[in-house]
């Protein structure tokens, strides 16, 4: 990976078995939380994420929510990354590692790359359109999966198509792409 680091997210509804016990990140907002105190005497809560499609149980431990506990009361997006369990019968959750302000991520992206199923050709002349309207130094590519011939195709635009992106883009993104799966930004 080199000096890039990166930052993966999926949609909470493409949380599947083989994401049991494996470090995920989640893009959504926590509308509910329920704080606890433990029996040492310290703060934790239980809370739920959700985004445009459905919504997932949180597990926030005192070492955690001291430190993201003001991000709780806001109503904006946040980037959730923790274990993703499976407990039979009750469905997932996220043992929250972290809680991030994706703006954060976003001001410090130079590459942010999308994942899309079987992209058809409308949606690309759609998300050119989009660029235009959203110059900037932010590096796109897409990592597209055809079903039909079950190969990958890693496509990277070039500078002139370089974006500004921000919560408008991507909302933008998860509208043009009926199968979005998710993305990756390089930080």
């Amino acid at each position: 990976m080199g000096l890039t680091s990166y930052f993966k997210s999926k949609p909470i509804s493409s949380l599947s078995d083989e994401d049991n016990k494996k470090e995920v990140s989640i893009f959504g907002l926590i509308p509910k939380t329920k704080e606890f105190i433990t029996k040492k005497g310290t703060r934790m809560a239980f809370a739920e994420a959700e985004d445009h499609e459905t919504s997932l149980e949180l597990i926030i431990f005192p070492n955690v929510f001291k430190e993201v506990e003001d991000m709780l009361t806001e109503e904006k997006p946040l980037v959730i990354s923790g274990t993703y369990e499976i407990q039979e019968g009750k469905g997932g959750k996220i043992l929250v590692d972290k809680i991030t302000d994706p703006l954060t991520l976003l001001r410090t992206s130079r590459k942010i790359v999308f994942k899309v199923k079987d992209p058809k050709q409308e949606e690309f002349e759609e998300f050119f359109s989009l660029a235009e309207t959203k110059q900037g130094p932010t590096k796109v590519e897409f990592k597209l999966q055809f079903s039909d011939i079950s190969s990958q195709v890693q496509l990277e635009l070039n500078r002139e198509q370089a974006v500004e992106i921000d919560f408008e883009f991507l909302d933008g993104i998860g509208r043009i792409f009926k199968e979005y799966e998710g993305l990756e930004l390089g930080v």
